[in-house]
């Protein structure tokens, strides 16, 4: 941020443009949607869906301002230090250590999430929940010991493997709503059980906060500029493509939960996906599905102690934190990872059953408060660039 890093505390540039949306990816599809998605249902209706395409255009719009900023910024920092550029050094050290604290309390939440549908599985019933939470965070851990490489390709495959099953899952519904193999349940859980907008504009607008919470995640692109083979190219392309594609999935996935099943039904004691599947008398293809869900939240996991522990190295680098989490050993914030993974593991060990719930409701906040100050810090950069170029041309003249 404000002070200029030491050569031996620069991060390897190694992700790919693939790496980054993928990244990023992994931050964003988890437990925000897979699992939060019932609790928008629940307060808007099928009318949730205009919902999530609303916050997607948000989301965006969002994406298309930092995109813009990032061809300028290629620190571990990310949207952290154009805030301490356009506002201060003050309100750079609050937006980074706030990103920092979203991204440890969120992947433990994740982590919780990973028990409670593992123990769903015949193989894993019998173990405890807080078992199976730390298995992973160490698995996660240890991934991002060995280096950022290794971390791109692993979370590129757990990426892609629930992409695939979110498209499977929308086949299969929109298969029964047209009939295909089955009788055709039609538009009738549309239309039915009070129509689509059966809660009215104030259901939609109390599920914002829940609809907002599946989509924050997207902007922690701009933190791995410092580790981009080609930032300036591929940070602003990675933040639309991946704005683009989580919004083309959360919608298209909506419009099938609401149609294929009677909304009413749905809620936030399970996956609003494998009470769908199970509904339509496909319980194969949901235990499938309840593994996709396991690798995403596993995913969530590793990109929540990536993108923690960079900003907190950047926030050690630049001399607001203590110095001894700068140090990289090589090319890894090892101190970082460590502090960030433990942060995740302490909540486990309180057995804290409605964790997820206070995230839910915490996170969008945080998300949101985050996501306006991208806003409010291209208001400032665009107002200082256009304040420069007009004191450019003066003195041209």
């Amino acid at each position: 941020m404000g002070i200029a890093a030491p050569e031996d505390t620069t991060l390897r540039r190694a992700l790919k443009l693939r790496h980054l949306v993928m990244l990023s990816v992994g931050g964003t599809i988890a437990s925000g949607f897979l699992l939060a998605s019932g609790g928008a249902i629940k307060l808007a209706g099928p009318a949730v869906v205009i919902v999530y395409i609303v916050a997607g255009l948000v989301s965006i719009g969002v994406m298309a301002c930092l995109a813009e900023l990032s061809v300028h910024g290629k620190t571990a920092s990310g949207f952290a230090k154009f805030a301490e550029e356009t506002m201060g050094p003050l309100m750079g050290f609050l937006t980074g250590s706030n990103y920092w604290l979203a991204w440890v309390a969120g992947p433990a939440g994740e982590a919780i999430a990973v028990g409670t549908f593992a123990v769903a599985l015949a193989p894993f019933s019998s173990i405890p929940i807080w078992v199976i939470s730390l298995v992973v965070i160490v698995g996660d851990l240890a991934i991002n010991f060995i280096g950022v490489l290794l971390m791109g390709n692993y979370e590129f495959v757990l990426s892609t493997i629930k992409i695939i099953g979110m498209i499977f899952f929308c086949i299969f519904c929109f298969a029964a709503v047209f009939g295909v193999g089955q009788p055709a349940i039609g538009a009738a859980n549309l239309t039915g059980h009070g129509g689509f907008f059966a809660l009215g504009a104030t259901g939609m607008f109390t599920s914002f906060l829940l609809v907002f919470y599946a989509y924050t995640g997207i902007e922690l692109v701009s933190v791995s500029a410092e580790e981009s083979v080609h930032p300036e190219r591929d940070v602003p392309r990675a933040l639309m493509l991946t704005a683009a594609l989580v919004s083309a999935l959360f919608i298209v996935s909506a419009l099938a939960l609401v149609s294929a099943e009677n909304w009413q039904k749905l809620g936030v004691s399970s996956s609003p996906l494998i009470d769908t599947l199970n509904t339509l008398h496909l319980p194969v293809v949901a235990n499938i599905l309840t593994v996709a869900i396991i690798v995403a939240s596993i995913s969530g996991i590793d990109a929540g102690i990536y993108t923690g522990s960079r900003m907190l190295f950047a926030l050690s680098r630049d001399h607001y934190l203590p110095a001894r989490f700068a140090p990289l050993y090589p090319f890894t914030p090892i101190a970082c990872i460590v502090l960030v993974a433990t942060a995740m593991i302490a909540p486990i060990f309180q057995n804290q059953p409605g964790l997820f719930g206070i995230n839910a409701g915490a996170l969008p906040v945080v998300g949101g408060g985050l996501w306006m100050a991208i806003w409010i810090i291209y208001y400032f950069a665009y107002g200082k660039n256009l304040r420069l170029r007009g004191a450019a041309e003066r003195s041209q003249r």
